[in-house]
């Protein structure tokens, strides 16, 4: 039986629609990765944004002077027993001077978590504690407790949460902060009290005035010092010409 003309139409229109659906599932197969390439690229549009908030907060610091970077040919700058993230074998070391109460440090975090997102397993950073207490008087406790945080393995995580609230500090923060992380409560709060953390906390200290340190941030990226805040894209200039040596 000869099949009326809509009839035809309809049977081309369903196969149409299958070979279509067929090469959508054979490219979506070839590109498995797309999404997460997408969800990559989506966490650094949303850092971004966070970083103009951050700035119309803190202060604008896209006009630090990368002039001020000085590069050195031997830096020797101890990293045992302080926080790392990122490859042991990456090329760039960023080694950052920083206090949790310190507005320019929020905003240089900001400009590290993008770096980190798009150097990805180039870049390592390393955490050394600054705190200014002559101005910041809750500064050296909070570092303590990121490193009470840290010994339950959990440093980066309270690290960030410190410069989200950094406008809160007070001790029952801190503790606050560790429930938030389901920290075990007796050990982290055990830890605070004994105040066995702060011996980390001065050695960075006593390191950082031998290196000349007179502020935070302070960063030294491989063999480069850095004495200020740096927007992402300062702070890309530095590592892309590091990265080819």
């Amino acid at each position: 039986m000869a099949l009326s003309k809509n009839k035809k139409i309809n049977l081309a229109i369903i196969a149409l629609s299958a070979v279509s659906f067929v090469i959508v599932l054979l490219y979506l197969n070839l590109n498995f990765d797309l999404a997460f390439k997408i969800k990559s690229w989506y966490r650094l549009y949303e850092i971004t944004k966070l970083s103009n908030d951050i700035q119309k907060k803190f202060g604008n610091i896209n006009g630090a002077n990368t002039n001020n970077a000085e590069t050195e040919s031997k830096l020797q700058v101890q990293t045992t027993n302080n926080p790392i993230k990122g490859s042991p074998q990456a090329k760039v070391a960023i080694i950052e001077f920083s206090d949790f109460s310190c507005a320019a440090c929020a905003g240089m975090n900001d400009s590290l978590k993008q770096a980190e997102i798009y150097y990805d397993d180039e870049i390592k950073i390393i955490w050394k504690d600054f705190p200014l207490a002559s101005i910041h008087p809750l500064s050296e406790k909070a570092a303590e407790a990121a490193r009470c945080a840290g010994e339950q393995g959990n440093f980066w995580t309270y690290h960030d949460l410190l410069f989200i609230n950094q406008n809160k500090f007070s001790l029952d923060l801190f503790g606050s902060l560790a429930k938030q992380l389901n920290l075990k409560n007796e050990q982290f709060n055990s830890c605070l009290e004994s105040g066995k953390m702060a011996a980390l906390i001065d050695k960075d200290i006593t390191e950082g005035n031998t290196l000349k340190v007179d502020g935070t941030p302070y960063l030294f990226i491989n063999n480069t010092r850095v004495p200020n805040a740096l927007s992402f894209n300062e702070l890309k200039q530095i590592i892309d010409k590091e990265l080819p040596k």
